[in-house]
């Protein structure tokens, strides 16, 4: 969560994207649950969808 927080940051961006390939199916979860509560699920696309 924390280098989602500083792509925002960094770079301005209004979206971020996250490779989720390489992730286990329990991580993406449990990032998808903190993008959620930190109100940001509108600003993420997520590949591969």
């Amino acid at each position: 969560m924390k280098n989602v927080v500083k792509e925002f940051e960094k770079n301005g961006n209004d979206i971020v994207i996250i490779d989720k390939s390489k992730l286990i199916p329990e991580h993406v979860n449990e990032l998808r649950n903190a993008i959620e509560e930190a109100g940001l699920t509108d600003k993420i696309i997520w590949w591969p969808e």
